[in-house]
């Protein structure tokens, strides 16, 4: 007997759905998702694939739009702009679990991502170091924190993301965060932060995408992502 394809996996899950919104038994709260890591390691591509393969088996998905995409009125250099999008990310993730419409979420960036984000102004003097784990335990709260099914942690070697981010931006010139030294800082970062929680069995995934083709990287997300919903729906593949 052939072996289930992804999409007839995930449409089996479908059929558990209450068909008239959430579910109160075996969904009592949406699945919630994060996808972290430095720029231009596939987070967008990745979310863009989840987004449309769940919608297309019958998903309520909904995608939050992205701190970044929000707070513009606090310059990228100053760690109250992390502060401001780590505000409004955990605002979205309180009220996500509340949600009765959705079946999942899906956020490019939350809680794990401004825990990164806290140790990286800590590392270039902005923020001390009691500060800064003073937020790192406020935006990882596990009142909310467990709220967040998986962190999906995505990282590349920072010279394939310079490539990468000089493709898709028409300027030759890098960016605050998009430069070799900041990269390569930010990478080591995000991976001790996987490191980190991992050690505490916290939901968290690493994904090197460096030598990987976006089909491959969502599939590895997409087989893991669903196994974890089989698992809660007490469903085989």
């Amino acid at each position: 007997m052939d072996k289930p394809t992804l999409k007839e996996r995930a449409r089996n899950i479908a059929h558990h759905l209450d068909p008239d919104g959430i579910k109160q038994r075996k969904l009592p709260r949406p699945i919630i998702l994060e996808f972290t890591g430095p720029p231009d390691t596939g987070k967008t591509t990745v979310i863009d694939a989840f987004d449309t393969f769940f919608r297309r088996v019958g998903f309520l998905v909904q995608r939050p739009q992205e701190g970044a995409e929000v707070i513009r009125h606090i310059p990228r250099d100053d760690p109250k702009y992390n502060i401001a999008t780590g505000i409004y990310q955990l605002d979205l993730i309180l009220k996500a679990e509340r949600d009765r419409v959705f079946d999942l979420f899906l956020f490019d960036r939350a809680l794990y991502d401004s825990f990164s984000w806290m140790q990286y102004w800590l590392q270039k003097g902005k923020l001390s170091e009691e500060e800064a784990r003073a937020y790192q335990r406020f935006f990882t709260d596990p009142r909310w924190r467990k709220s967040i099914d998986v962190a999906y942690y995505l990282i590349c070697d920072p010279e394939e993301a310079i490539r990468r981010n000089l493709q898709g931006v028409p300027i030759d010139e890098f960016g605050g965060t998009t430069n070799p030294e900041s990269l390569k800082l930010l990478t080591d970062i995000v991976t001790g932060s996987y490191e980190h929680w991992k050690a505490r069995e916290a939901p968290v995934t690493l994904l090197d995408t460096t030598h990987l083709s976006q089909r491959e990287v969502a599939s590895d997300l997409l087989e893991k992502t669903i196994t974890l919903l089989e698992r809660r729906f007490d469903v085989t593949g």
